[in-house]
């Protein structure tokens, strides 16, 4: 099991646009982290853009 020295957590909501930028740049660090992506029901394709990263929360009722 990897031991991560920090996690990072990403809102996902109808952030299409912007999310491969960020993630990218997460990429980049050379420090030991995981990425957590936490997605509210988008009404874009934000949870589809996660992948290859892991989506670890997806709520499907909006405004619970």
């Amino acid at each position: 099991m990897t031991e991560y020295l920090f996690s990072l957590i990403v809102t996902v909501y109808n952030k299409e646009r912007y999310l491969r930028r960020c993630l990218e740049s997460l990429a980049t660090h050379d420090v030991a982290h995981e990425v957590i992506n936490v997605d509210d029901s988008s009404t874009d394709s934000s949870s589809k853009r996660c992948i290859p990263c892991v989506l670890i929360a997806q709520d499907t009722v909006s405004g619970a």
